[in-house]
């Protein structure tokens, strides 16, 4: 009742930006999208699987004030040292997440360095369990929208989901499988972070003035806000 869209300037400003993206202009190019520099170029090409695995596990730490490229070079140098700590039914049969902690700690991944390790190791159990091991399973059979796909994984109303994963970070892993035509391609949102709040602000797609308050930062906000 509280957020109002102008969908004119919406269909305007999406128009432009769609078209940039789909002829890879500028920021858009297909060579400066991290899921597309990672795995390099230059590596032993990986199946489709083996590259859905990895997607599977680096959507966990999109998380924070990161620069997206870093955790995949840090996660494919990882999968260099220790490639079964990429593939579902080896990291149920040979990896505790202490273990995993300790890995991803000594690559230089110690964001939620308790609640990752978990979460890598509980999903790869229900992704063996209940989806076959592979992740591409859970968009086949009757899923049409983005909203079927996520409640089939939301672990609030499913015990066979997946956790760390909520619609941001679900999204983002639905458009990597989509970028690589490993899934049905079907209308998926964005992965709503600031960035995307400053465009639609900038632009007036989100009419904030009208219902806003401002912002007053207290103790706790650094004080440069």
């Amino acid at each position: 009742k509280t957020v109002r869209f102008n969908e004119k300037i919406a269909l305007d400003v999406f128009t432009i930006l769609d078209n940039f993206y789909k002829r890879g202009i500028g920021i858009f190019s297909e060579k400066n999208l991290p899921q597309n520099r990672w795995p390099p170029i230059d590596a032993k090409p990986l199946s489709d699987k083996e590259l859905t695995d990895f997607f599977f596990y680096a959507a966990l730490t999109m998380r924070g004030g990161i620069i997206s490229d870093d955790p995949f070079m840090r996660l494919w140098n990882l999968r260099g040292k220790h490639p079964t700590l990429f593939d579902p039914e080896l990291v149920v049969k040979k990896w505790t997440p202490e273990q995993i902690r300790e890995k991803l700690v000594a690559a230089g991944m110690s964001y939620k360095g308790l609640e990752i390790p978990r979460f890598w190791h509980r999903n790869s159990v229900n992704l063996c369990q209940w989806w076959g091991g592979d992740l591409r399973n859970v968009f086949k059979y009757g899923v049409l929208e983005f909203e079927e796909a996520f409640r089939r994984i939301d672990y609030e109303r499913s015990e066979v989901g997946f956790y760390g994963m909520r619609r941001k970070i679900f999204s983002l892993l639905t458009i990597w499988l989509q970028g690589k035509n490993f899934i049905p391609v079907f209308p998926t949102p964005i992965p709503v972070d600031f960035h995307a709040m400053r465009v639609l602000w900038a632009t007036e797609i989100l009419d904030a003035n009208k219902w806003a308050k401002p912002f007053s930062p207290n103790e706790r906000h650094p004080k440069q806000l």
